[in-house]
């Protein structure tokens, strides 16, 4: 199943299926490690709208909500 980061729970992870933003937000996720194939692990989420925390190979990143909404997970 597909999931954006947002709708994840807490503690579960995936392969990234899909960015859907433009060129810029792209390269700012590649830079951090984030592209179409990369597994990641959804560390948790804020209540209301806060960044959501990812481990990335063996880094946490925090990333914003509006963000984290563009990042599609196939949740294995």
């Amino acid at each position: 199943m597909k999931f954006d980061l947002v709708s994840m729970e807490d503690g579960t992870g995936g392969i990234v299926s899909s960015l859907d933003g433009g060129e810029f937000f792209s390269e700012k996720m590649g830079n951090m490690g984030i592209v179409p194939g990369a597994a990641i692990k959804k560390i948790t989420g804020h209540f209301m709208r806060g960044p959501v925390i990812v481990k990335v190979k063996d880094t946490e990143i925090a990333i914003g909500y509006g963000m984290s909404k563009k990042i599609i997970v196939e949740v294995q």
